[in-house]
């Protein structure tokens, strides 16, 4: 059904859909909030009595649904029918399947499994009281909100108390979670509910199913006539009253299970009074509540104080637009364009050392995201935008070390994770960046509570957390996650930034416990790298082997190879960041020789990254800039980004436009300030331009090296792969037309409003079929007084003309990058002397 609303809704995004329906984020136009709607799909050959059946399930459900009002429930809003195809209107649940925790992490903790499973209970005691049944209870249909609270969807299937005793004895349901009545299509009560809840709960203790089996014959037999393998042999260190608890749920026989989800309930809480589990099981509303109120505060405090806030917000752009179903490597790259700062971050880190054995050389955004994958580069940005705000600002010995661990730590978890051969060493990497956030933000933006919490740990013996806590009402791991959660970070990465526990390291079974196992550990040697001497090291990373040795199976000369590979890494990447260790007393002198030899830009184009103090004896001739000019930096192959022309309004508010051109400015000169890549410069410009002044097409063009042509080298836009290889116009006032009159006469060509008699003056008819312009600028680049190629700018007929205001922003910006490929080649020149006089 194509259609962008239904009813007083307004589809905003599909969710997902199956064989016979999708789920959309929509807009109640009236009431102004987002809802979820589901749509079924119906083929318009079924028979009628088969739609008249389909319609009635459907209505049905949302009858049901609506009848409920628990917190652990889907609330339902509305149900109608358009075109034929009836919709339910649901509440927008904003969190992840239990089903997809469950693959993620394997088995969940006594504490959080049994919060979640006692809130599960107790909306399905509720459905029971009301006399409805479930009938498909299962992971995949339990909904974990982002406080951890769990909601119970999807009563597609459900009957009433009254319906079981009249329906037809069929099977619906999901097989695995069928108690053995109902996948022998037997007589069915609420008692079906508890098997399935006991399935449910199995899972979540042990991190495996009760019931394995892979074709439907042997599953049925198993549920039906087998016993399951006892939660014990999996989760031995459980109390004796949980095995019990479970073994009665899952009984084959409906007489000897809980009647009902009630009487489930109420024995459950008597398993937790009498294990005096139930007072540490905080509600999760309330804990919720007080703990939102407390970050609230804290984020308050920072917005006051700088600029961590802003950072984030760009990052939250960037990891939404990744999210979005059916997203490209394009729209991430946009949103990460919008913000000029991240743009350079990711083009340095992509390009350093540290990933150039997996990516090569990569120029723009948009390769960066497909090479290295979309969560990746947002993991990546996420960190470093941490680590590098943090240590640029940091003016206090404490701060410093703590900023320097977090470092030390991501490289060790790395390491760890790769001699673990883990999946994605990634996530490990920025798990351990992530590791001490919580006191860099105290550290920071809240320097005397960091006092007073030290002293706390000093005179009390408390432990980081538990002082945190105290002064800050949130703890340090509180802190972290509340912050990376309001990041978007995905749960994953929350988890996995906390490690485990002190002094009680374990792999676990699931890919969770196994990277927090990782991040503790490297968390550890961190430590014994930044507060050991080079001669006490070794004791510590041998003790440390011991404790993990037998968890993780890493052992002394394997930790201490990890070790020095960070030290090196680290420096590496601290210069791609522009952040020199030497300065902390981080790097050993034997690196520092090494690394004043050592280059840290991908091969193929190489440049000196520290500052040349040492004045130019020669400036290079514009002949030899031409010709050598691939060799400084610039992609040997042109750079056509397409972006498509359906993109809604990629271009900044017109009012927001001169201070965003003002920050892209700022963030080119500061780029020029320090070791640059050329690449990086040139891409920040034209995406100012593109961006930021509204233009629907850019292009820089370069004149060959034997100026008998102007070539295409970068371009922003609609249809740029064309305009790439139509662009290729002689250097001849004659043949090359407006293009060839800018470069040989060094002059600026302006048509703010071209009329149509001049089109054919201006351009070859293919280049204006492609660009079908309004406004046509160029801008000359001049480098040591010859002209070395331009820029052109075009707003197309769709567009308000071009201003001369906008002409002044296009010249600043143009002047920057013909700065840039000055700067370049003097240092390319100054390395050539230096090869000719050592």
């Amino acid at each position: 059904m194509e259609t962008t609303r239904i009813g007083r809704f307004e589809l905003l995004e599909l969710l997902g859909q199956g064989a016979m329906g999708q789920v959309h984020r929509a807009r109640d136009t009236q009431l102004h909030r987002e809802v979820a709607i589901k749509v079924i799909r119906l083929p318009g050959e079924l028979p009628p009595a088969r739609l008249a059946e389909i319609k009635a399930a459907f209505r049905r459900e949302a009858r049901l649904a609506a009848n409920m009002a628990h917190r652990g429930i889907v609330q339902v809003y509305d149900v109608g029918e358009q075109d034929n195809h009836p919709y339910i209107v649901l509440e927008l649940l904003q969190g992840l399947r239990l089903s997809k925790i469950l693959s993620d992490r394997g088995a969940l903790s006594q504490e959080y499994a049994s919060r979640v499973f006692l809130e599960l209970l107790s909306a399905m005691a509720y459905a029971h009281r009301q006399g409805i049944v479930h009938l498909d209870l299962k992971p995949s249909n339990i909904m974990i909100l982002k406080d951890g609270a769990p909601r119970i969807m999807d009563f597609g299937i459900a009957r009433t108390f009254a319906d079981l005793r009249r329906t037809d004895r069929e099977m619906h349901g999901t097989p695995r979670y069928m108690a053995p009545e109902q996948i022998m299509a037997r007589k069915l009560d609420p008692r079906c509910d508890v098997f399935a809840l006991g399935v449910i709960f199995y899972e979540m203790l042990s991190g495996r199913t009760p019931f394995a089996q892979e074709t439907f014959s042997e599953l049925r037999e198993a549920i039906a006539a087998k016993p399951h393998p006892p939660l014990q042999s999996y989760q031995p260190g459980l109390p004796p009253a949980y095995y019990d608890f479970i073994d009665r749920a899952l009984e084959k026989k409906p007489e000897n299970r809980f009647s009902s989800a009630n009487a489930m309930l109420e024995r459950f809480e008597a398993i937790l009074d009498g294990d005096s589990g139930k007072a540490n099981l905080t509600p999760f509303d309330d804990k919720n509540e007080a703990r939102c109120e407390v970050f609230n505060f804290i984020k308050e405090r920072i917005q006051r104080k700088g600029d961590f806030p802003a950072v984030a917000r760009n990052v939250q752009d960037v990891v939404e637009a990744a999210r979005q179903r059916g997203g490209s490597a394009q729209t991430i790259a946009e949103c990460i364009l919008r913000d000029f700062a991240l743009t350079s971050r990711v083009l340095r880190m992509v390009n350093s050392a540290y990933y150039q054995s997996v990516s090569g050389s990569i120029t723009t955004i948009s390769r960066a995201v497909v090479v290295l994958g979309t969560e990746s580069i947002i993991n990546l940005a996420s960190a470093l935008d941490i680590f590098e705000h943090f240590l640029k600002h940091s003016n206090i010995e404490p701060l410093k070390r703590q900023a320097i661990e977090a470092m030390f730590c991501a490289m060790n978890a790395r390491g760890i994770a790769n001699a673990l051969r883990m999946d994605n060493s990634e996530e490990a990497f920025i798990c351990g960046m992530l590791n001490r956030l919580g006191q860099l933000i105290v550290a920071f933006y809240f320097p005397e509570e960091h006092k007073a919490i030290d002293e706390l740990i000093r005179l009390e013996n408390l432990t980081p957390d538990q002082a945190s806590r105290r002064v800050m009402r949130l703890s340090y791991l509180e802190l972290a996650q509340s912050m990376a959660g309001n990041w978007g970070l995905p749960p994953l990465l929350l988890e996995g930034l906390t490690g485990l526990p002190a002094g009680s390291p374990s792999a676990g079974h699931g890919k969770i416990d196994r990277l927090k196992t990782v991040v503790a550990c490297a968390s550890e040697l961190s430590q014994a790298v930044v507060e050991t001497s080079e001669t006490e090291r070794d004791a510590a990373i041998a003790e440390l082997s011991r404790r993990y040795e037998d968890k993780i199976a890493i052992g002394f000369k394997d930790l201490r190879q990890i070790v020095e590979n960070s030290i090196e890494q680290a420096w590496r990447l601290s210069k791609a960041m522009r952040v020199d260790l030497r300065t902390l007393g981080m790097a050993p002198a034997s690196l520092e020789n090494e690394a004043e030899k050592a280059d840290t830009l991908p091969a193929g184009s190489r440049e000196e990254h520290a500052q040349d103090t040492e004045p130019a004896r020669a400036e290079p001739a514009a002949e030899e800039l031409l010709s050598s000019f691939d060799s400084v930096e610039v992609d040997s192959q042109p750079t056509a980004i397409e972006i498509e022309e359906t993109i809604d309004d990629p271009f900044v508010p017109f009012e927001a436009r001169p201070g965003f051109v003002g920050q892209a400015l700022g963030e080119i000169a500061a780029t020029l300030a320090g070791p640059f890549l050329l690449n990086d410069v040139m891409m920040m410009s034209l995406e100012a331009m593109y961006r930021g002044l509204a233009f629907r097409n850019v292009v820089f063009a370069m004149v060959t090296p034997k100026r008998e042509r102007i070539d295409f080298r970068y371009g922003l836009g609609p249809k740029s792969e064309r305009l790439r290889r139509a662009f290729q116009l002689p250097l001849t006032l004659e043949q090359g037309m407006a293009p060839a009159r800018c470069i040989l006469q060094k002059r600026e060509i302006a048509m703010l409003e071209l009329a149509d008699e001049k089109l054919d003056q201006m351009l070859p008819r293919e280049m204006l079929e492609i660009l079908a312009p309004r406004s046509l600028l160029l801008i000359p680049v001049v480098v040591l007084d010859s002209c070395i190629g331009l820029f052109m700018a075009t707003r197309s007929a769709d567009q308000p003309a071009a201003t001369y205001e906008d002409l002044q922003s296009l010249r600043m910006l143009a002047g920057c990058a013909a700065l840039a490929i000055r700067q370049s080649t003097q240092n390319q020149s100054l390395k050539r002397e230096r090869r000719r006089h050592p």
